[in-house]
């Protein structure tokens, strides 16, 4: 069975560019299978240069996820190593090499050179066959990204512009009356969408904010942190419902 992991732009005022998408977890880039289908979904179609600095954060973020994978799946050997490479210099500066002070030189010395064999061999495990044939695999589902349109998209992109175009005033009364939105695309495709932004306003600041929005008596006592997406947090509030 099929699974469907979308990607979403929206265009904001001044044609800046907006993609969501949920790869900023590395396990979600690592999961990717044949049976995963990566799609992306717009109201106004990205322009190319967009889509290739999409392409280009995600190969960022494949190679920190694939560094990551392979430094965890290598860590035990690395450390058995590094281990037995303090233990053997360690007896060797103290057998072999007297000093005046006992235990700092053999310290020193064995801490640097496990030290140093630990960061050599994480070096050659992020070149190792394992960790090419990983990245080589995740760069070509990047590669095989579409985007299409999108009627849910669609209106959040335009829900999106009009909040944007608000002046403070009408903002605040757009949040605290949380603005209606009639979803006409598919439930499954919804739910990503709002979990995407869900992650994005898990920050102590939005909840704060999302507290004095539901408390306001008048429209006119709402306080807004202007340092907050709240354009982006209005589209939130509204998907949500």
């Amino acid at each position: 069975m099929k699974t469907e992991i979308n990607i979403f732009h929206l265009q904001r005022l001044g044609g800046v560019p907006l993609f969501l998408h949920p790869f900023d977890d590395p396990d979600t880039l690592l999961k990717l299978d044949a049976n995963t289908v990566i799609a992306g979904r717009y109201g106004r179609e990205p322009r190319p240069e967009s889509v290739t600095m999409l392409r280009n954060e995600l190969y960022r973020l494949i190679e920190l996820a694939v560094k990551n994978w392979i430094s965890e799946k290598r860590f035990i050997p690395r450390f058995l190593i590094s281990s037995l490479l303090f233990l053997v210099v360690y007896f060797f500066l103290s057998l072999v090499i007297r000093d005046p002070i006992p235990m700092i030189d053999e310290l020193g010395g064995s801490l640097a050179a496990s030290f140093l064999v630990y960061y050599l061999l994480s070096r050659r495990d992020t070149g190792s066959k394992a960790a090419t044939a990983k990245r080589i695999a995740l760069r070509e589902r990047v590669d095989e990204i579409y985007f299409e349109h999108d009627s849910l998209v669609e209106e959040a992109e335009e829900l999106l512009l009009r909040l944007e175009a608000e002046d403070t005033r009408q903002l605040a009364e757009s949040l605290a009356d949380a603005v209606e939105f009639s979803v006409t695309g598919e439930k499954e495709r919804l739910d990503q969408l709002v979990s995407y932004l869900r992650r994005r306003f898990a920050s102590r600041a939005y909840r704060k904010q999302e507290k004095a929005l539901r408390r306001r008596k008048q429209r006119q006592s709402v306080k807004l942190n202007n340092k907050l997406d709240l354009p982006l947090f209005g589209v939130y509030r509204a998907l949500k419902r």
